[in-house]
Parts: structure tokens; sequence; C-alpha cells
């Protein structure tokens, strides 16, 4: 088992074709998955999370409505 593709005898990360309809959905999960993430830059992902609820706490606060109170 190649452990970029969990579950796949043979895995190649370089450009291959492999027809997805061939792959049980559990593994292609996996497999696409472990992809994404391996191209997630964390920092860039909780600088993202928190613009995005600050940018919600003023649009409710905006409505009139303050989310630290609820």
């Amino acid at each position: 088992m190649h452990s970029a593709c969990p579950g796949v005898a043979r895995c190649s990360t370089r450009a291959s074709t492999t027809q997805a309809e061939a792959l049980p959905p559990d593994v292609l999960a996996a497999v696409l998955k472990a992809a994404i993430t391996s191209h997630r830059d964390i920092r860039v992902l909780a600088a993202l999370l928190e613009r995005e609820e600050d940018e919600r706490r003023r649009l409710l606060q905006n409505l009139g409505y303050d989310p630290d109170t609820d």
C-alpha cells in the first residue's frame, strides 16, 4: 500500500490517470482528501477562519444583534 493513497496497492503522485469509477468510494475520498490537505497551508487557513469570524460579528452587529450575548 502507498502512504499517499491509502487502500491502493499501486499509486503514483506523478501525472497518471485512473478512472474514478474504478475506485471504491472510501478509497477515492481518502485519495482526494490527502491530495487537498497536502496543499493546504494551516496558517493561511487559520487566518481565513479568524477573518471570517470577525466579518460575521461585524455583520451581526450592523444588524443590531450582539453575538456575545447569545
